[in-house]
């Protein structure tokens, strides 16, 4: 359907990719970009780092990696934190769920 080559990737992360997204808000022509998963990203970093621990590898990816933007089809990243849905649509506890995922 796409080809591989129309994707902008997050260099050495292939691994992490889980799929893609597609739609009006996530590129100027509503064509794909792909999706990391944040754990598998941070895993591989602490795989190739020396005495690295999971909080400075995570806030290497979120700064160097995450935090790039290089146009339209920059890539986007996965939190797979399962979320209290419930939550989700009370206005006052919407604070607490972003506060509550923050944390590594």
């Amino acid at each position: 359907m796409y080809d591989e080559a129309q994707y902008l990737k997050a260099d050495g992360f292939d691994d992490a990719i889980v799929g893609t997204a597609h739609g009006m808000t996530v590129d100027e022509d509503g064509g794909p970009i792909l999706i990391y998963d944040i754990e598998k990203c941070v895993d591989i970093i602490m795989d190739g780092a020396v005495d690295m621990e999971r909080e400075e590898a995570y806030e290497y990816f979120t700064f160097n990696v995450m935090g790039a933007f290089h146009g339209p089809q920059t890539p986007i990243f996965l939190d797979r934190a399962v979320l209290d849905y419930q939550k989700l649509w009370d206005k006052d506890k919407r604070k607490d769920i972003y506060l509550d995922h923050l944390e590594v």
